[in-house]
């Protein structure tokens, strides 16, 4: 199983959006995962309707459904910012409005693509050492049983005497 969800992490990267991706979105979709950058993606619709109430200096103030966000370049009080590490509406409006180029500092390192690929990397080793150690436990001999193919979830063997050995992945 963790073949084919490493397969398919993988595959998501050649993907292309179906949505001509903006100019200015092009450095948040080759740094992104293809979930986070959808999520920026429609934040960045929402961010071309968005309009400040103040301003001063790098401070920018939104009022929302009787709320009040500051806003600056790198960091917002936007709740949908702060819990999920990616610019939100109003920095996007921010930067676009400041003309600032990208910057991957103000993402949560979990959403870039290289982080994404380090963990199924790590994952392959971990299959890799399972295969190790299975394959170790098989070569002592265990007699009756059978390990399972990957697509396999769980496989019920005849053994002597009416026993049965069950291996769950």
């Amino acid at each position: 199983m963790s073949g084919e969800h490493r397969h398919r992490a993988l595959m998501s990267f050649d993907t292309m959006p179906t949505n001509p991706v903006p100019p200015e979105l092009r450095p948040y979709f080759k740094f992104l995962t293809p979930h986070a950058f959808d999520f920026v993606m429609s934040q960045h619709s929402k961010s071309l309707t968005a309009q400040f109430t103040a301003c001063s200096e790098d401070t920018f103030t939104f009022t929302s459904h009787h709320c009040t966000i500051s806003t600056t370049p790198d960091s917002c009080g936007y709740r949908v910012f702060r819990s999920k590490g990616l610019p939100c509406k109003h920095i996007l409006y921010v930067r676009r409005w400041l003309d600032l180029a990208f910057d991957e500092t103000l993402i949560d390192r979990g959403w870039s693509r290289l982080t994404h690929m380090t963990h199924c990397n790590s994952l392959l080793n971990a299959g890799t050492v399972a295969n190790v150690s299975i394959s170790q436990v098989l070569s002592r001999s265990v007699k009756g049983c059978s390990i399972l193919s990957q697509t396999e979830k769980y496989k019920k063997v005849s053994m002597p005497h009416s026993q049965h050995c069950i291996f769950v992945l």
